[in-house]
């Protein structure tokens, strides 16, 4: 599903997310350690299906648009722990539906050889109302 491409000390996978009501391109990277003693750490991979991340109506409707970039904590189960906004869109709404889409969504694990390990990815949610590959989607468009 991704595949990572070197970015300074950083791995980001880059591969839309496609889904029956929205789209959300996902670069994840690892941002803590990316290299330890037992080697490097292959990132979660965000498992296939609908995005959870909605487009706000009132943003649709005044036609803005915007990106928020989240912080994702994948645990070893690649259930979300921890969400938090890295880069806010200047829109509360989009850095808010942002937040709410990142916590439901759901990964494989990482893993640093044979042990899964817990890992902070970087995802940015683009908000726009074209209907370009990896943006969020009208809201109930059921794209």
């Amino acid at each position: 599903m991704f595949e990572p491409v070197p970015v300074g000390d950083m791995l980001t996978p880059m591969k839309p997310i496609t889904g029956r009501s929205a789209n959300v391109v996902v670069l994840a990277a690892l941002v803590a350690a990316g290299c330890g003693p037992d080697g490097p750490v292959e990132l979660p991979r965000v498992l296939p299906g609908p995005s959870p991340v909605e487009y706000p109506v009132e943003l649709w409707d005044l036609g803005l648009e915007g990106e928020t970039t989240i912080m994702v904590l994948v645990n070893e189960a690649g259930s979300v722990d921890s969400v938090f906004v890295d880069r806010g869109s200047g829109f509360e709404d989009f850095d808010s539906a942002a937040v709410r889409g990142g916590r439901q969504m759901r990964f494989s694990p990482g893993r640093r050889g044979d042990n899964r390990v817990s890992v902070w990815v970087r995802v940015p949610v683009r908000f726009e109302k074209g209907e370009r590959e990896g943006s969020v989607g009208a809201p109930g468009s059921g794209s």
